[in-house]
């Protein structure tokens, strides 16, 4: 609670400017691990999402002795989850460009520090694939979607969870002027952050995708929930486009003053907005 009070603390600008350093190149991944405040966006990111990614996980029968991979594992929760559900005899490999939020401490969990767009994979050798949360960032996506799926073994299982902004907006009673800012700013952001490579609507497009990669979809879901400024959802996500501030201010999606009433809509009790569609799809390797 105290390092999320402080976390919280440095977002409004209290401790240190509301200006992230994030200077992406168009080949960086958008969400650098290394800034500031991204242990306190995990911490929402799990919030919101863990019960949901268990859920779906224990519906694949995850068992002990899996072989398992998490790519993209953020703070190492899921992955944490997995090597327990997996022991006795199974494992989990989580591989990251910047593992540092990721337990060490876990038996049977592994981390490895590479690049998933160029990382050797073995070939057939896990029995689960799970990503959230980190497809949609990569403009490599369907070729990482095609080398996690080669990396299966026959008839072993992949959930992706990824969000899609398709029905993303103030939900109908939110204060008018409210409603007008984020309408007004987050197509703004949204196009911006398409350009640098990110698919806002690529959860949708997800089972698609899969397809594309051999796999068979055995089940797909989606979920969303209306969420009051302040919850735990809508901080992880106000984070998120903190995190984004810079490149948004520099590209003109709005003027600082803009921007940073843009980010207060997420903490603000008075504004309900309708989340991301968060799209899980479950598929196996023939």
């Amino acid at each position: 609670a105290e390092r999320r009070r402080a976390d919280e603390e440095r977002g409004r600008g209290l401790t240190t400017p509301d200006t992230p350093p994030m200077q992406p190149d168009d080949d960086t991944y958008l969400l650098d691990n290394a800034w500031d405040l991204a242990r306190a966006r995990f911490d929402g990111l799990e919030a919101a999402s863990d019960a949901e990614s268990v859920t779906n996980l224990q519906h694949l029968g995850v068992a002990p002795g899996w072989v398992c991979l998490e790519p993209g594992p953020g703070s190492g929760s899921i992955a944490a989850w997995l090597a327990r559900a997996v022991a006795p005899g199974g494992r989990v490999v989580a591989v990251d460009l910047d593992p540092r939020y990721v337990p060490r401490d876990v038996p049977g969990l592994e981390v490895v520090q590479a690049d998933l767009r160029t990382y050797e994979l073995p070939e057939a050798r896990f029995d689960l694939v799970h990503s959230r949360a980190f497809l949609v960032h990569l403009p490599q996506r369907e070729e990482v979607i095609a080398r996690l799926a080669r990396c299966l073994k026959p008839g072993g299982s992949a959930l992706f969870e990824e969000p899609d902004w398709s029905t993303d907006g103030p939900e109908p009673e939110a204060p008018p002027e409210l409603a007008a800012l984020y309408r007004r700013v987050m197509p703004r952001l949204m196009r911006l952050l398409g350009e640098r490579g990110m698919a806002d609507r690529f959860g949708l497009a997800l089972p698609a995708a899969a397809r594309r990669a051999g796999l068979v979809v055995r089940r797909t879901r989606a979920y969303t929930e209306v969420v009051q400024g302040g919850s735990a959802a809508s901080r992880f996500e106000r984070l998120t486009y903190l995190q984004f501030q810079p490149m948004a201010l520099a590209a003109g999606v709005a003027d600082p003053e803009e921007y940073r009433a843009f980010l207060d809509l997420f903490r603000d009790p008075a504004f309900s907005y309708v989340r991301p569609l968060i799209c899980c799809v479950s598929a196996t390797r023939p």
